[in-house]
């Protein structure tokens, strides 16, 4: 969703890329450009331009990126240099400089590629991400929101680059939850040094230093949270320390939030529906 735009909803979902016009009472399938019966893997919307728009497309004769510059009514592949057979794609988009994307592609056990020219031509930026680390594929990936140079990516550590075209990554927290996956990745938008890390097995951890050499990190689970894993993690657009994070799954306590970059937490859950959190 896009403030300019609040109505209009995009979604990735197992036939495609789907859109919804009127506040997500209904979706409807896009087709004009894009390939036919084929899964959607992401989909992200430029920061700056409602209209503009990604969908990851996975499986089928043509997958790869597909871009939109007409809030999604036709598309057009965009990928000059990305790998011919791919699965699943993940992408994350500058704030700052939308132009710039990076995409965690699930080919040859998980490999990243970047953008500069808003997804004309790609370059492979792998550089520096250990090949035997555990991952299904790299795809837990966040652009700094206030700095186009810092990027973050995840499989069992943190990975940072901060020279903006992603020419060599650093492991920037080693091992933090005994050898469990990353599942989501935030910076604050409102401080470059802020970074939230939840992992598979329900663990959480914060830096406050994270474009220092050996940020470091701690753990910032309640003993009240469960245990499973974590799904998203969203910062405040103003306030670094107002976190609010959303647990996979079935059961009690999906939602949770902290005031105070994780000291204490409050479970928000309410009469949310017991559905698998996932999906939200």
């Amino acid at each position: 969703m896009h403030d300019d735009a609040p109505d209009r909803l995009f979604a990735a979902g197992r036939s495609g890329c789907y859109v919804s016009t009127d506040g997500a009472a209904t979706f409807n399938l896009m087709s004009s450009g894009l390939p036919t019966g084929s899964r959607a893997s992401d989909v992200v919307i430029h920061p700056q331009d409602a209209d503009t728009v990604y969908c990851a497309i996975l499986g089928g004769a043509s997958p790869g990126v597909y871009k939109s510059v007409d809030g999604g009514s036709t598309w057009v592949a965009k990928n000059n240099r990305l790998p011919a057979s791919t699965g699943r794609i993940a992408l994350a988009i500058s704030r700052s400089s939308p132009d710039v994307l990076i995409a965690g592609v699930d080919v040859s056990g998980g490999t990243v590629y970047k953008t500069s020219d808003g997804g004309d031509s790609w370059t492979s930026a792998n550089t520096g991400i250990d090949p035997s680390d555990p991952k299904t594929w790299v795809g837990i990936m966040v652009v700094d929101p206030s700095d186009r140079n810092n990027m973050w990516a995840g499989t069992d550590n943190v990975y940072r680059t901060t020279d903006a075209r992603a020419t060599n990554w650093d492991s920037v927290s080693n091992t933090l939850a005994g050898g469990s996956l990353i599942g989501a990745l935030d910076v604050a938008p409102s401080d470059s040094t802020r970074i939230y890390a939840g992992f598979s097995n329900g663990s959480l951890y914060n830096t406050e230093n994270a474009l220092r050499m050996n940020p470091r990190w701690r753990s910032i689970r309640d003993s009240s949270m469960p245990n499973r894993g974590v799904r998203r993690i969203r910062t405040s657009e103003a306030d670094a320390e107002t976190v609010y994070v959303v647990f996979n799954g079935f059961g009690s306590g999906k939602i949770w939030k902290t005031t105070d970059g994780g000291s204490n937490w409050t479970d928000r859950t309410g009469d949310l529906c017991d559905a698998a959190s996932r999906t939200y």
